[in-house]
């Protein structure tokens, strides 16, 4: 991902290369919460007891950059921090979770953000600039927001589940697996709503999808 500001004359520009990996023990992980912005974030799911956390790529930016990861009450925190500009990014973290029931997933960017494989949490919240928002992740909850990108959602409930989707130029596409009945509602102003149920479990979906000028897919 690359994003572009205007450079004073009197900026200077640095550029910064990372190639860092932190790994906890997953069992004293509870809640996860990321925020990375200009960083491409994936999550997937480890047959490990370890949690890793690895960041690779560059930043041209002005001023100071800060990232840091640390754990602590049984929250993990990922974030970086920039108090100038940034001209460009290719910065990529990945993210490895045991397999356990979680808490809180949280992750706040500018770019896409993936949830690759089938993570555990009771709540999901995920916001997002410029990017998509994948998401195969099992949860009760989730708010789900993009400013110009789609969101993509393919669930297999394990209980009742509610889901909060919006963006402003992008698709909204949901899948919902193992539900017998959805209170579904869909708001696009340019665009149009199709959604229909396939009968194929014993949970229920409360769906709220709203988008300014893409198309909403609910199934």
């Amino acid at each position: 991902m690359s994003t572009m500001r205007n450079f004073s004359e009197n900026e200077e520009v640095k550029k910064k290369g990372f190639n860092e990996q932190r790994v906890y023990e997953g069992g004293k992980v509870d809640n996860i919460v990321i925020n990375l912005p200009y960083t491409e974030v994936n999550v997937h799911q480890s047959s490990s007891s370890k949690t890793k956390i690895k960041l690779v790529g560059g930043i041209s930016y002005s001023g100071e950059i800060i990232y840091r990861v640390y754990l602590k009450n049984r929250n993990l925190i990922v974030w970086l921090h920039t108090d100038g500009k940034v001209v460009s990014s290719n910065l990529s973290l990945q993210i490895f979770l045991p397999i356990k029931n979680y808490k809180l997933l949280s992750i706040l960017g500018t770019s896409n953000i993936c949830i690759e494989d089938k993570v555990f949490t009771k709540t999901l919240r995920v916001k997002t600039e410029e990017g998509k928002v994948e998401t195969n992740a099992v949860f009760e909850k989730a708010i789900l927001k993009s400013t110009n990108g789609d969101i993509n959602v393919n669930i297999t409930a394990e209980s009742d589940i509610e889901i909060n989707a919006s963006t402003t130029s992008g698709n909204i596409n949901i899948k919902l697996n193992n539900i017998r009945e959805a209170n579904i509602d869909t708001h696009t102003i340019f665009g149009s709503s199709k959604y229909t149920l396939r009968k194929t479990g014993g949970y229920t979906a409360l769906v709220e999808a709203s988008s300014t000028s893409g198309n909403i897919f609910v199934d």
